[in-house]
């Protein structure tokens, strides 16, 4: 099994394996997020048949196309926006920054980050801001623009230099960039407040796929477009909405079935993370003096390595600094060669001193009666290092679930997630890590990339 795989296992699953925990009768109420406008659209969507991956190889500029069509219900709220799809639902929650994936057909629901869409989207055009590049200064001719990448990912870079070309005729606006069509909305409009046209804007922007540029000069129509076209370049879709019906709607607070992070590969993992998640405050605290009295106890008794590892994994798991009770002892710790050998393996820097290390952290994660796990995490983190990724999320995997309150691994394992661009898996680590220790050191790099997100694209909120 891929490494990708051992952290989905542990820290969610790709939309189409995501399995509920609590059936969907199981509502709760978001007090402050309530609906006022009901916005109903006609989805029209062309798009090539689906074809194997050495048909589209061949770039076949005229491929056979297939068109569907759906009716699709948006409730607009004040912080929230909730599509209907058939069985399918997806709520955004702004105020919050939660999204909610329900599938009623199957009764699933899956809770998710909402800055975890974000953060995807942003790397994604990077990469594709890399890839548009690369091309050029290889005189290779390009699959699709820089402009089409930023309009179906609805984002830009602040280097961008697109500009967008508007034309207006026959009840139609034309929105180009150096000729390419990206999107047209009708000049009809459907009247509509404020508050609902900064809603359908964030309606564009999530689901749709529509450049940013575009998005600000709509914003000062007077209502909502009777239809909006767009194309994505990269799959070759067409897509047209078409309003039918917008009205006022009671308020009324959304609904969503109790929601879980969880695991199907993995039943220990997925046991381990909902214990986590279930772990009060006082509950971890409480954990955290137990372990200190255990590795004082230890220590008493002589078996100082495993106080040792004891009081590592205190450190580890609330991440506040070393124990009082550690740095007592520190000359009864120097004193032990298995500490010494530790404390030496874990300060390796060329590659072959770090393969020396991992072997050294094997052999010492056998000589602990107890806390052998300790040591598996200092193991994986040196076999992550060497990119030996699958025996590292292994390892960490095994590590949390022997002990799941250890919240430096939960934040390890997204670092680890990240590493394979899945920002969903890497925020539900996050997440569980936070849930247990929202002081930890590590988590400092979470919240500051939080915060120049929010900060870079205030749009999205």
């Amino acid at each position: 099994m891929e490494d990708s795989q051992y952290v989905a296992a542990t820290c969610g699953v790709s939309r189409h394996m995501r399995t509920a925990t609590a059936a969907l009768a199981l509502l709760f109420a978001a007090a402050s997020a309530v609906a006022n406008s009901e916005l109903t659209l006609h989805v029209t969507e062309t798009h090539p048949e689906a074809r194997s991956s050495q048909e589209v190889m061949k770039a076949d500029p005229n491929p056979k196309m297939t068109t569907t069509e759906k009716n699709v219900r948006v409730l607009f709220g004040g912080d929230y926006l909730q599509i209907d799809d058939g069985d399918k639902q997806v709520i955004r929650d702004f105020a919050k920054r939660r999204r909610y994936d329900v599938d009623a057909a199957k009764k699933t629901v899956y809770e998710s980050a909402l800055l975890a869409e974000l953060l995807g989207r942003s790397i994604e055009l990077d990469n594709r801001i890399y890839l548009n590049d690369a091309m050029i200064k290889a005189g290779a001719k390009l699959p699709f623009s820089l402009a089409a990448s930023e309009s179906e990912l609805s984002m830009r870079d602040s280097k961008s230099r697109t500009k967008i070309d508007r034309r207006e005729e026959k009840g139609v606006i034309r929105f180009t960039a150096s000729r390419e069509r990206l999107a047209e909305v009708s000049s009809e409009v459907v009247a509509a407040d404020e508050a609902t046209r900064k809603q359908f804007i964030r309606l564009l922007r999530y689901g749709a796929g529509i450049h940013p540029l575009i998005l600000d000069a709509l914003q000062n129509m007077t209502g909502i477009p009777r239809t909006v076209d767009f194309v994505h370049a990269a799959t070759d879709e067409h897509i047209r909405w078409a309003v039918t019906e917008l009205k006022n709607v009671p308020d009324a607070p959304y609904v969503v079935a109790a929601a879980k992070r969880e695991i199907t590969d993995d039943d220990r993992a997925g046991a381990a993370a909902t214990r986590a998640l279930a772990t009060t405050p006082q509950a971890f605290d409480s954990a955290m003096r137990k372990l200190i009295d255990d590795g004082v106890a230890l220590a008493d008794r002589g078996e100082t390595f495993d106080a040792f590892l004891t009081f590592q994994e205190v450190l580890l798991a609330a991440g506040q600094g070393v124990p009082k009770e550690l740095a007592d002892r520190n000359e009864q710790f120097k004193a032990n060669p298995n500490v010494s050998a530790l404390t030496s393996a874990l300060h390796s820097q060329s590659e072959q001193e770090t393969r020396d290390a991992a072997a050294t952290l094997q052999k010492l994660a056998t000589a602990s009666k107890s806390k052998g796990y300790v040591v598996q995490i200092f193991l994986g983190n040196k076999q992550w290092s060497l990119d030996d990724s699958e025996p590292a999320v292994r390892n960490l995997l095994a590590v949390i679930n022997e002990q799941p309150l250890l919240a430096g691994v939960w934040h390890d394992l997204g670092d680890m997630a990240m590493r394979g661009f899945d920002t969903t898996k890497a925020f539900d680590c996050w997440e569980i890590a936070r849930h247990l220790a929202p002081n930890h050191f590590l988590l400092k790099n979470v919240t500051e990339l939080e915060e120049e997100l929010v900060k870079s694209h205030p749009e999205y909120f």
